[in-house]
This record gives C-alpha cells, structure tokens and sequence, in this order.
C-alpha cells in the first residue's frame, strides 16, 4: 500500500495524516491547529515503535522465530 493518499488529495500528504484528519471529522472537529496531526501521527509511530519492540522482546523471550498476536497483546497490556 502506498504511504500517500490515493483519493485525488493535490497535497502528496501521507495517507496516515488523512486518516488522523477523517478521525477530527467523524468526531465532529473541523477547527484545530494544522500542526496537530503532525504530532499526532508522531505519536502514533513513537507508540507503536515501542509496542512492537516490547513484543519482539517478549517473542524472543520465548525462544519464537516470530512475533505472533498474543506478543502484540501481551505488550500492550505492559502499556496498559
């Protein structure tokens, strides 16, 4: 999947920004400062990094080739 929208968007913005931005609208948010969803999809990445870094420790922990769904689960409940 390609990382910048595909729905006629002139800005070449990536997908995740729109979908921050569709996230304002089904909440009813159409006034906030523009840099918001920079920070936000920041966030998202921070956390997400770090849940999936937890759970590779988790994988390996458990001598696993992969990380499977119960690691993910378990790594979160470690942010809980």
């Amino acid at each position: 999947m390609s990382e910048f929208t595909s729905n006629g968007s002139s800005h070449g913005e990536p997908a995740s920004i729109e979908r921050i931005r569709k996230i304002f609208r089904n909440l009813g948010i159409n006034e906030y400062e523009p840099q918001l969803t920079l920070q936000i999809a920041d966030l998202v990445h921070l956390l997400t990094k770090q849940v999936i870094t937890e759970a590779k420790s988790v994988s390996e922990y458990s001598s696993k080739k992969h990380i499977d769904r119960s690691d993910i689960e378990f790594a979160l409940r470690a942010f809980g």
